[in-house]
């Protein structure tokens, strides 16, 4: 199974994430890594969610309340301070699930993502996907 660049974007994402918890001391860099690890988290959950979108039978209306519910316990974590990797989780496959919504939330959502869509394009051409 060939890897494709939402599968390489999660795995940078999940990589970077691992070394920040795991071994990483400077605090300049973590920041970087911080950075780097959520945003390759989403711009790699956009990037899959046609392929996965298609196999999973997920309806746009169960899509568009779980999305709501993840909104929900992402923001509480990051207003918080405390993202773990339970909200790490949850950042990488959000995207996913807003991208599969319906009606006018789901197009709320689209607007939303819309940014990061065209930064994982940009991403993925970078790294020639």
């Amino acid at each position: 199974m060939p890897i494709t660049i939402g599968t390489g974007l999660l795995l940078i994402a999940f990589t970077a994430q691992w070394v920040l918890k795991k071994k990483l001391q400077d605090k300049g860099l973590r920041t970087v890594y911080m950075w780097i690890a959520w945003i390759f988290a989403i711009a790699g959950g956009l990037s899959i969610s046609t392929d996965v979108g298609r196999q999973i039978g997920l309806t746009g209306l169960g899509a568009s309340i779980v999305s709501f519910l993840g909104l929900l316990l992402l923001a509480a974590d990051l207003k918080d301070k405390r993202p773990d990797w339970g909200a790490f989780l949850l950042a990488a496959v959000l995207p996913l699930l807003m991208k599969l919504s319906s009606g006018p939330l789901g197009q709320i959502y689209k607007v939303l993502l819309f940014p990061f869509q065209a930064l994982a394009a940009w991403i993925g051409h970078g790294f020639g996907g």
